[in-house]
């Protein structure tokens, strides 16, 4: 029944899954009664072709089926994938319409080997930039086969050989990693992330490394072997809330070390309220507690609740919920100073809400905070104006804030009509610089603007037309120019 794929152009077909449910003495069979369809690698016929790997089930193509529609690039056949064929399809067409430099790299990160050994033979001669950027492709996705081939192939620097071996560590790809352990000795590494697989593999082979990441499946492996468990753990935990690797890593000995530490927010209060019921809150440094960001209100609260924070620390906080839009924690602060705001709350915090355009935090503060002090300074309506919300701006012109000069200019840079109008109803001053920035870019906001303008008395004069972007399309400039020469845009 299968004796025609003993022809050496129909043994591709033995990669496939029908082949596998086959015995082999259906494979002797004579072929008379067969109903199987079949064709060799290079059919030129694209719908039988496909019907044929399809039906078989093929997962692995010869370097003559690729060469094949490398060379026929049926581009429009490919369109349209059959969605059992869908990776393969993908991978053909931009196998056929990718520039040469990126093949091999596309092969590697399929891990279509036979497609790579076709590309090699097709375009040789890379750099070994290239060759080193397909090593890579091929740890990101764990093309192994690959892998193997740029590995016995090419020679690379001895720094290539570290870096391929903590990528390998990285990804987590331990058949790689025990080929390259076989071809180069290290004896120390730092890693960033590694599992428990590959340590044990490191550790089995008397390399000493420096992970960054742990999870408890990793600190228990240090602590049965004896290996010293850093103090990086206990802040990591800390900071990502991870309860049980905090909990073990303390009661193995782990200890707090200050010069690990940083500013990254603690995600969850988990760690600290376990420190709390334990009395062991001491072992934490403060200052490194309270001066980090905070992201979650739980934590806030704790801290202030147990922590003595600063007037500084306050303002440091706030600063950073204006910037990132955290309006609960800035309300948390505010209204616990509330008789007294001026201390956490100042000029700079102010500006910054104003460059933001966050009008939920000045209204929150409206009735109780003194603006009187800034009136003269220009800058905040600036600031608001560049922010490009028309709410914050009319905070500011109603509380009494002077206008820049440059307030309009901004406004009109921005296209901002809203803001515009805004500013001439309450006698911003104008000149002729916006016509500049309006007629430059030449779109529906901007026209809107000027005839907004010209209404108001800023005449749009044929010599504005200098200002034309010389990218507008021949059809936009003379619209402009008939609606400027009659002064009535």
């Amino acid at each position: 029944m299968l004796s025609f794929l003993k022809q050496e152009k129909y043994k591709w077909l033995k990669k496939s899954k029908l082949y596998e449910n086959f015995s082999e003495e259906e494979e002797d069979e004579d072929d008379e009664k067969t109903i199987l369809i079949h064709c060799a690698p290079d059919e030129k016929n694209m719908y039988l072709l496909f019907k044929v790997i399809k039906f078989w089930d093929v997962y692995e193509f010869p370097e003559l089926f690729y060469e094949n529609i490398y060379n026929l690039k049926p581009i429009d056949f490919l369109r349209d994938p059959d969605i059992h064929l869908k990776e393969l399809f993908n991978f053909l067409f931009s196998f056929i319409t990718i520039d040469n430099n990126n093949l091999s790299d596309l092969c590697c990160k399929y891990n279509y080997f036979n497609a790579l050994m076709f590309s090699e033979k097709k375009f040789p001669n890379k750099d070994y930039n290239d060759t080193i950027k397909n090593v890579n492709t091929c740890f990101i996705y764990g093309s192994f086969e690959c892998f193997i081939y740029f590995f016995e192939e090419f020679v690379f620097d001895q720094k290539d050989y570290i870096y391929f071996f903590k990528t390998a560590c990285h990804y987590n790809h331990l058949n790689i990693l025990k080929v390259l352990e076989e071809k180069i000795k290290i004896k120390d590494l730092k890693i960033k992330n590694a599992n428990y697989k590959i340590l044990k593999f490191l550790f089995e082979k008397n390399i000493t490394f420096d992970i960054q990441n742990f999870n408890l499946k990793i600190i228990k492996f240090y602590n049965e072997n004896n290996l010293f468990l850093p103090s990086r753990i206990l802040s990591d935990s800390l900071i990502s809330g991870d309860l049980e690797s905090f909990k073990y890593a303390l009661k193995n000995g782990c200890q707090w070390n200050n010069e690990v530490d940083d500013k990254r927010p603690i995600k969850n209060i988990l760690c600290l309220e376990y420190l709390k019921n334990k009395n062991q809150l001491d072992i934490l440094d403060k200052y490194l507690i309270i001066e980090r960001n905070i992201e979650n209100i739980e934590v806030l609260v704790f801290i202030i609740e147990n922590f003595n924070v600063y007037i500084t620390t306050y303002q440091d906080w706030i600063y950073y919920f204006i910037n990132n839009n955290y309006f609960e924690m800035y309300k948390y602060c505010i209204d616990l100073h509330e008789d007294n705001i001026s201390l956490i709350l100042t000029k700079a915090h102010i500006k910054k809400i104003s460059e933001k355009g966050r009008i939920e935090f000045l209204e929150y503060i409206s009735d109780i905070y003194n603006f009187r002090y800034f009136l003269f300074d220009k800058s905040f309506l600036k600031l608001a104006c560049e922010s490009d919300n028309l709410e914050t701006v009319m905070f500011f012109c109603k509380k009494g804030f002077r206008f820049s000069e440059e307030c309009v200019n901004i406004a009109s840079r921005s296209l901002n009509l809203e803001i515009l109008k805004y500013l001439y109803e309450n006698n911003c001053p104008w000149d002729r610089e916006i016509i500049k920035y309006l007629i430059s870019d030449c779109n529906e906001k901007s026209y809107q603007c000027l005839k907004f303008c010209n209404q108001k008395g800023l005449i749009i004069r044929i010599q504005d037309l200098e200002y034309l972007s010389d990218s507008i399309e021949k059809d936009y400039y003379w619209y402009f120019y008939r609606y400027i020469q009659s002064n009535s845009l």
